[in-house]
């Protein structure tokens, strides 16, 4: 028979993923808000395009987005890395406490995770190639003019992408912070007279 002091042990676990849960949440819903509401506009600013002026306004172009580009790079990884740790969680979760997982978290964590992948292997990379062909000016002015309008379409496209992934996440703070992760079954103690 397990003494309190092994059920106290496994509480603090349990206590310590959920703690684990909330700071992984609040670093993927922090990193979304941070990079759509102050990272993004900023590159998008006539202060940032002032800076890379310095180069010449079609280099400071170029060069500023080639930059928001690369932080766009890192922001789609940090969303992936951030769903499957929210993934790893939930599966030593359930283990821990033996609760079912619910489909529906499991989805939206799933989708997420998705969700962050197309950013980073699907829109991402078609941004950098319209990138470069927009400012390659040995290319023809037409295929410099399709590049700028395809990138235009693909940059709205993640930024509807990325206002979905940051209501998600908020969805799964919401059930992070909301959660009861106790174990399944009661403690002895409690039935000890």
């Amino acid at each position: 028979m397990a003494s309190r002091g092994e059920f106290s042990s496994v509480n603090e676990v349990i206590v310590f993923l959920r703690f684990l849960g909330v700071i992984n949440v609040a670093v993927w819903l922090g990193t979304g808000v941070f990079f759509t509401f102050v990272v993004w506009p900023a590159f998008a600013s006539d202060a940032m395009l002032g800076i890379f002026a310095r180069f010449g306004r079609a280099a400071g172009e170029a060069y500023g987005t080639a930059a928001f580009l690369e932080l766009l790079d890192r922001y789609f990884l940090v969303q992936a890395v951030c769903a499957s740790v929210a993934l790893f969680h939930l599966a030593v979760e359930w283990l821990y406490t033996g609760k079912p997982v619910r489909k529906s978290t499991l989805g939206l964590i799933g989708g997420l995770l998705a969700m962050g992948a197309l950013g980073y292997y699907v829109f991402q990379p078609k941004m950098k190639e319209n990138h470069v062909i927009r400012y390659n000016y040995a290319n023809p002015a037409a295929d410099r003019e399709a590049a700028k309008d395809a990138y235009a379409i693909v940059r709205g496209v993640t930024q509807v992408l990325n206002i979905l992934m940051i209501v998600g996440t908020g969805v799964y703070a919401w059930r992070v912070s909301r959660s009861n992760p106790a174990p399944r079954f009661s403690s002895p103690a409690r039935f000890n007279g």
